[in-house]
C-alpha cells in the first residue's frame, strides 16, 4: 500500500472488459454517503498525454496543498466527483496533480495604503517532479467580462487545468473594471495589464522561494474583451487616427437627464506609444492564444446593437465610430515578428460572431505574410487557427476539458520548436 500524501491514499485499477480497459482512481478511505473524501483543501483531475506513464496495477499517491501568502494552508473535506462511465471506458487516464498556490500577490507597489484587490494576481503552480533543471514558462490567462465584471478566482479551476495539463505556472490577474461606481475609460484596464505583465518579467518570486517560472518565456491568453486588451499591447495603432465625433447620448443615459453633471470624456486616441510593451517584456514574449475576442467594434456593433449602451459606450465612451480602438487594423509592433498567434472560436458562441474572429485571424495573417488556405495543422506557422474544435457557449468554453487542451498542445508544441531551432 502506497504512503498516505495529506490525508490520502489511492491506486490506479486497470481492469480488461469486453469494451476495452477501465481505468479507475481508488481512494482507501470513505466519507459519509459513500463519497470518496480527500483531506485536502482541493483537488484536481487531469488527462495525461501519454498513457504509457500509468502502468497497469501501478500505485499512485496524489494530492492537492493550497499554499496562502503568510498563511498556513487549511484543510477541508471535500467529496470527489464520482467518475461517470464515459470516463471509466475513456482511452485516457485521469490523475491528480499537486499544487502550490500562490493568492493575491500584488503587483501594484503601494506602500502606504492597503493593496488594491483589483491589482493583485493569482499563481497556480504545478509540484509535479520535473525532468529539467530549467524553469518553465509562464502562462498567464486574461479573464474577459466586457471591461466591466469577473475576477481571476473565478478562473482558478481553469488555471489548474492549464497548468496540470502542461506542467507550467498558471498566472491569473485582476485589473481595475469600469462600473457605475468606478467609471474607468480604455486603456486603463489594458494599463493594469501591462503592469502585470512588466512586474512578472522581474519578480522575484515569493519570499524565501526562487522565481518558479522563467520569465523570458511568457504564453498569453486573451479570452473575450482582454483579447482586444491583448492586441493592443502586442499590435500598435496607425501614427495618425481621426478623432471621431461623439453620439447623443440616448433620453435614458445619466448625462442626457442631468445637464449639470459633466459626461465622462471618451477614450484618448490611441498613439503608438500608447500602451506599449517594454523591449524585454516583447522579446520574452512567445506567443498569444485569443479566443472569442473582440477587434472591431463598428462590425461587432452592427450585428449586436444593444452592446453599445451595455459596455462599449461606458469602455470607450458614446461615439459615432470606434475606428481608433480597432485592432484588426493595428499594425506590428518593431521587435515583435517572432510572436505567434492561436486565435479561438467556438462553434456554439452566440455572444460574439465568428467575423471577430476572422477578422484578426486575415489581418494578423497579412501582417506576417502567411497564406490564407490550407491546413494549418502540423506546421510552424506563426498565426494559426481552430475555429472548430470548441462547441460550448462563450464563457462555457472556458469551464470545459477542451479549451485547456487546445491551449496546452499549442504551447508545448511552440516550446518544442523553439528548443528545436536554437
Amino acid at each position: 500500500m502506497s504512503e498516505p500524501v495529506n490525508g490520502m491514499v489511492g491506486l490506479w485499477r486497470e481492469e480488461e472488459g469486453g469494451e476495452g480497459r477501465q481505468r479507475e482512481f481508488i481512494t482507501l478511505r470513505r466519507g459519509r454517503r459513500g463519497h470518496d473524501v480527500s483531506e485536502t483543501r482541493s483537488e484536481y483531475r487531469v488527462r495525461p498525454r501519454d498513457l504509457s506513464e500509468l502502468a497497469p496495477g501501478r500505485m499512485k499517491t496524489c494530492s492537492v496543498l493550497r499554499s496562502w501568502l503568510g498563511r498556513p494552508a487549511r484543510r477541508s473535506p471535500r467529496p470527489l466527483a464520482p467518475l461517470s462511465s464515459s470516463s471509466l471506458t475513456s482511452p485516457a487516464v485521469e490523475m491528480l496533480i499537486d499544487f502550490e498556490e500562490l493568492l493575491a500577490v500584488p503587483y501594484v507597489s503601494q506602500p502606504t495604503v492597503a493593496h488594491n484587490p483589483l491589482h493583485q494576481f493569482d499563481l497556480y503552480v504545478p509540484k509535479s517532479p520535473s525532468t529539467t533543471t530549467q524553469a518553465p514558462p509562464l502562462i498567464c490567462f486574461v479573464h474577459g467580462g466586457a471591461w466591466r465584471s469577473e475576477d481571476k478566482a473565478q478562473h482558478a479551476q481553469l488555471a489548474r487545468r492549464l497548468a496540470a495539463h502542461t506542467r507550467f505556472p498558471v498566472a491569473i490577474p485582476n485589473y481595475r473594471l469600469s462600473t457605475p461606481a468606478t467609471p474607468l475609460r480604455h486603456p486603463a484596464h489594458a494599463e493594469d495589464l501591462l503592469a502585470f505583465l512588466h512586474f512578472v518579467l522581474t519578480w522575484s518570486g515569493p519570499p524565501s522561494s526562487p522565481c518558479p517560472y522563467d520569465p523570458t518565456q511568457l504564453y498569453l491568453l486573451g479570452h473575450s474583451c482582454s483579447a482586444h486588451m491583448l492586441t493592443s499591447i502586442f499590435l500598435q495603432p496607425p501614427e495618425s487616427i481621426s478623432d471621431p465625433s461623439p453620439s447623443p447620448s440616448p433620453p435614458s443615459s445619466p448625462a442626457a437627464s442631468d445637464p449639470s453633471s459633466p459626461p465622462l470624456p471618451p477614450s484618448p486616441i490611441p498613439t503608438p506609444a500608447a500602451l506599449s510593451p517594454s523591449p524585454a517584456l516583447l522579446a520574452s514574449t512567445r506567443a498569444l492564444v485569443l479566443s472569442e475576442g473582440l477587434y472591431d467594434f463598428d462590425t461587432l456593433l452592427r450585428a449586436f446593437p444593444a452592446y453599445k449602451s451595455w459596455f462599449i459606450a461606458p469602455t470607450f465612451g458614446r461615439l459615432r465610430s470606434y475606428t481608433p480602438w480597432n485592432t484588426a487594423s493595428y499594425r506590428p509592433r518593431p521587435g515583435g515578428a517572432h510572436l505567434r498567434w492561436l486565435v479561438l472560436h467556438s462553434r456554439g458562441d452566440t455572444l460574439v460572431h465568428p467575423e471577430q474572429s476572422a477578422l484578426i485571424w486575415r489581418h494578423l495573417k497579412e501582417l506576417y505574410a502567411e497564406p490564407q488556405d490550407g491546413d494549418e495543422r502540423g506546421t510552424a506557422r506563426m498565426v494559426c487557427r481552430d475555429w472548430d474544435t470548441l462547441t460550448e457557449e462563450h464563457n462555457d468554453t472556458l469551464a470545459g476539458e477542451v479549451y485547456p487542451r487546445l491551449v496546452a498542445d499549442f504551447v508545448r508544441d511552440d516550446v518544442a520548436w523553439r528548443a528545436s531551432d536554437k
